[in-house]
């Protein structure tokens, strides 16, 4: 029997009972091809992959292998699982503190259980980028009273607090670096891809929906008004009032590793039941694998699969015209002049698909899209009063040192 060269074997949930199992190939070979076939679905399993590419051979490096390529061909290890049990431990023995101040957070803010809540993650060296987003809320006329900051570091939540958010840090956290990811997959960007996956898992526990986002965003519209239109929407047009329950940006890249969905783990959209609350737990769980593959992203597509089988969850992947990821960046001139003279805004603009952040920051200004400057956003805007930041306003302010300074 001569095999493929590549495959996803994908279980149908929800299809009919005479379609139990098919192949589905992905987009951009040039040749594609379908098989029917007959597989028993009583038990659940994971998403199979397999890629046999002749391109591969001899030419991948062994320092290249340490990096994902093509389709899941590494399993979670020793290291992974050693790594996995000093981050996931000392959370788990304190959960009872950690979730009491996460409840004293939202209180805080004014959330409760069902409310939409932004969760996002940060350290010190990717502050500036949580605060142009603050800025872009600010010159959109959207508050932050609904994010909830999960920061690195104790010494910036009174930075990400002055904005209106809601910061938690706790020492259970796993330490990470003050300084800035250097290039994507490097240390500290795997170290974060921990706070992206924990947090996202304990703000579901309190009883909200999740709307997870990283710092490099800006927001034009308020998307949960996008989420709840379409969610009314589909439930009126479905015989059973089925909607889908997890919402997912469109990462623009067609690789055979982030198929079928090809969705950006950097925005998604979770409501509050037991089959999100699974995913959730199932990828950070799973962190072992990303160690293994240093890639947030590739192991967010694996549950994701597995989860539409095992826990039926209903997904949803995003317009990429109205929700854009960076390739739009890269790829659509046309797209991103309208952006620029304000004649098309779409919900927000994720700057991914950078190598680092001096890249986004210079993409964002060439786009019209960075909003740290006094005409949209002044220091003295971002409340409280007394906060850090309107603090250190005052220290300027008997320092004598000018508004245009002051940034």
């Amino acid at each position: 029997m001569k095999f493929p060269g590549w495959a996803t074997l994908v279980s149908p949930h929800g299809h009919p009972d005479n379609c139990e199992s098919f192949v589905n190939p992905s987009l951009g070979k040039k040749k594609e091809c379908i098989a029917v076939v007959f597989a028993n679905t009583r038990v659940a399993h994971p998403l199979l992959r397999y890629d046999q590419d002749a391109k591969w051979k001899g030419l991948i490096t062994k320092k290249q292998e340490m990096f994902p390529t093509g389709f899941f061909r590494r399993v979670g290890n020793k290291k992974g699982r050693d790594r996995i049990a000093v981050k996931m431990g000392p959370l788990f023995v304190q959960l009872t503190d950690v979730e009491e101040l996460i409840r004293e957070k939202m209180k805080q803010q004014g959330i409760k259980k069902e409310d939409n809540v932004v969760v996002m993650v940060v350290n010190a060296g990717e502050i500036d980028l949580f605060m142009n987003f603050a800025c872009s809320l600010k010159a959109h006329n959207m508050t932050l009273h609904n994010v909830i900051m999960f920061t690195g570091s104790s010494d910036i939540v009174s930075v990400v607090e002055a904005t209106g958010a809601g910061a938690v840090y706790h020492t259970s956290f796993a330490a990470v670096s003050k300084k800035p990811s250097g290039m994507y997959l490097d240390s500290v960007f795997v170290d974060m891809m921990w706070y992206k996956a924990f947090s996202v898992w304990l703000m579901l526990r309190q009883g909200v929906h999740v709307l997870f986002q990283d710092v490099d965003l800006v927001w034009f519209k308020d998307p949960f008004v996008f989420f709840h239109d379409y969610i009314l929407q589909a439930s009126s047009l479905s015989p059973t009032g089925a909607h889908p329950d997890a919402f997912f940006s469109d990462d623009g890249q067609r690789s055979l590793r982030y198929s079928p969905f090809y969705a950006n783990s950097g925005f998604y959209y979770l409501l509050n039941n037991k089959r999100t609350k699974h995913f959730a737990w199932s990828v950070m769980a799973a962190f072992d694998l990303l160690q293994t593959t240093g890639s947030h992203q590739n192991v967010f597509t694996m549950k994701l699969n597995e989860q539409i089988d095992m826990a039926g969850i209903h997904p949803k992947l995003l317009r990429i015209y109205d929700f854009p990821t960076g390739i739009m960046h890269h790829n659509s001139k046309k797209y991103m002049d309208k952006i620029r003279t304000g004649e098309f805004l779409p919900y927000h603009f994720h700057m991914c698909w950078t190598a680092g952040k001096p890249d986004k920051i210079v993409y964002f200004k060439d786009s019209n899209m960075w909003y740290i400057k006094d005409s949209t956003c002044s220091l003295e805007s971002l409340h409280p009063k007394q906060g850090v930041v309107g603090r250190r306003m005052d220290r300027l302010d008997l320092e004598g040192i000018n508004r245009r300074e002051k940034w």
